[in-house]
C-alpha cells in the first residue's frame, strides 16, 4: 500500500471478437461505493462523448479528499462533537456476551465462507414500501431488528451489540461538497440492539428503531472521537471497550451507474477474492444486505475455522423467520414511536394510550 499501484486496469479482449472485459482494480484505501458510481458514470460519459466524437469534458470537481481531511481535524475540536461524548461513553458501558464459538480456530481470511440468504421480489417491495407506511421505518431498522430477534434465539441474549456501516459523507460543515468526491469515507460505529422489553416482533422493531434514531448525526463522531482527538478520556474509552463481533451494512438498491448503451454493461462474471488470505477477518459474522434486480439478499460471511456452515445456517433460518413475520405484521399493525412525532415530548407509553384512544373514538 505504501508504494503503489493502488489502481490497475486489465483490458481483455476475448476469443469471439464480439465482446471484451475490462477489469478495473482499486484498493479500498483509494475508493469506497459512492466513489465507484462516480467513476463508472464519468467513464459512461466519456465512452458515450468519444464516440460520438464530441468533446471530452466532465462535471466539475468537488471539494477534495485531502480538504475534507483537514475539515475532519477541524471538526474533532468542536463544541458540537464534544456534546456527543456522553453519548458514545454510555454506548460503549454496557458489555455484551460473547458469540458462542463451534471451534476456537483462527479467524483467518482464508477460511472465509458465506451463507446465502434470499428474498422475493413481493417481500423486498413489502420491505420498501409496505413496512414504512404501516411503521414509519427504515428497510434498514427492519433487517436490524430481524437480526436482533435471530441472535437472540441463537445465544438466548436480548443485547446484540453490532458495528453498522455508513457512507461517512456526513455534512460536519457547509463548506464541504463531496457528491463527486473519490475516496474512502465510510464510517464505522458500535450499536447494542435491546430487545429485552419485547413482548413481539413489533415491540422489537418499537424498541429498535428507537434506539437506531439516538445514533448522532449517522455515527460519524464515534470513530472523530476515537482516532482524531489525541489523547483524551474519550478517546481512550472508546479504544479500550468491547469490540463488537458482527457487523452488518445495508448497502441498498443497487442502482447501476453503467447504462446498457453502446454495448457497454457490467460484467456478469465473479471479480475473486478481495482480500489477501493471510489476513485475519475483523468480526465473526459480517452481515451485508442489498437489493439487485427488486430482490433483498442478505450475505452472511465467517470462518469454518470459527463455525460450523450449520450453525450459521440455523441463523440464517431464524432471521428469515423472523423477518418474514415483520413484514406479515405490517397489514395488520402499527409501530409508531416518539421519534415519528419529535415535536411531541411523548413517551413510548403516552403514545401508545393516545393511539388507542384516538383508534377506540372512531
Amino acid at each position: 500500500m505504501s508504494e503503489g499501484p493502488l489502481a490497475s486496469f486489465a483490458f481483455i479482449k476475448l476469443n469471439d471478437q464480439k465482446s471484451s472485459r475490462l477489469l478495473i482494480v482499486i484498493h479500498h484505501l483509494a475508493v469506497d461505493i459512492t466513489s465507484w458510481r462516480i467513476l463508472l458514470e464519468d467513464f459512461q460519459a466519456l465512452c458515450e462523448r468519444l464516440a460520438s466524437h464530441g468533446a471530452v469534458e466532465l462535471p466539475a470537481r468537488t471539494t477534495s479528499f485531502a480538504r475534507w481531511s483537514q475539515q475532519l481535524s477541524r471538526f474533532a475540536q468542536s463544541e458540537e462533537l464534544s456534546v456527543e461524548a456522553e453519548y458514545w461513553r454510555d454506548a460503549v458501558s454496557h458489555l455484551t456476551a460473547r458469540l458462542p464459538l463451534d471451534f476456537e480456530g483462527k479467524n483467518t481470511e482464508s477460511s472465509s465462507d458465506v451463507v446465502l440468504s434470499s428474498f422475493s421480489r413481493e417481500e423486498t417491495w413489502s420491505l420498501l414500501h409496505d413496512t414504512p407506511k404501516a411503521f414509519r421505518t427504515l428497510p434498514s431498522e427492519v433487517l436490524l431488528t430481524a437480526l436482533a430477534q435471530a441472535f437472540a434465539d441463537w445465544t438466548n441474549e436480548k443485547g446484540l451489540l453490532v458495528e453498522l456501516e455508513g457512507h461517512g459523507r456526513e455534512s460536519i460543515s457547509e463548506a464541504l461538497d463531496l457528491s463527486r468526491t473519490v475516496g474512502w469515507f465510510t464510517s464505522l460505529y458500535p450499536v447494542r440492539l435491546d430487545i429485552a422489553e419485547a413482548e413481539d416482533s413489533v415491540a422489537a422493531l418499537k424498541l429498535i428503531k428507537e434506539q437506531l434514531r439516538n445514533v448522532q448525526r449517522s455515527g460519524i463522531g464515534y470513530g472523530v472521537l476515537k482516532y482524531l482527538t489525541a489523547e483524551s478520556e474519550i478517546a481512550k474509552l472508546l479504544s479500550a471497550a468491547q469490540p463488537a463481533e458482527v457487523s452488518f451494512n445495508y448497502i441498498g438498491a443497487q442502482q447501476t451507474a453503467v447504462r446498457d448503451e453502446n454495448g457497454i454493461r457490467l460484467a456478469a462474471e465473479r471479480y475473486g477474492t478481495v482480500n489477501g488470505e493471510r489476513g485475519m477477518r475483523p468480526y465473526l459474522l459480517m452481515v451485508t444486505a442489498q437489493i439487485t434486480e427488486e430482490q433483498l439478499t442478505v450475505h452472511w460471511a465467517y470462518s469454518k475455522n470459527v463455525h460450523r456452515e450449520t450453525t450459521i445456517r440455523r441463523l440464517v433460518e431464524s432471521f428469515e423467520k423472523a423477518f418474514r413475520s415483520l413484514i406479515s405484521h405490517c397489514q395488520t399493525a402499527e409501530a409508531n414511536t416518539p421519534s415519528d412525532f419529535p415535536n411531541a415530548n411523548l413517551s413510548q407509553l403516552d403514545l401508545d394510550e393516545f393511539i388507542a384512544t384516538i383508534g377506540a373514538e372512531r
